[in-house]
């Protein structure tokens, strides 16, 4: 793989041991991924072909399903 970029590849293939695990949810139309809070489920990512889940569900919107 080559990377082209203008940060110090140190930065690049640093390993963060504090990062907390992803969960991933399964919606109407693709998957949610993201963290538990304690308002609920904090979205990070989505992974989905319909674009009205990207609508509805965008990062850093919360998802009490």
């Amino acid at each position: 793989m080559v990377i082209h970029s203008v940060t110090p590849m140190q930065v690049l293939m640093a390993q963060n041991d504090t990062i907390e695990p992803v969960e991933t949810k399964q919606v109407p139309g693709g998957y949610l991924e993201g963290r538990g809070t304690p308002r609920g489920f904090q979205v990070t990512g989505v992974w989905s072909t319909d674009p009205s889940v990207y609508l509805r569900y965008g990062p850093g919107s919360l998802y009490r399903g």
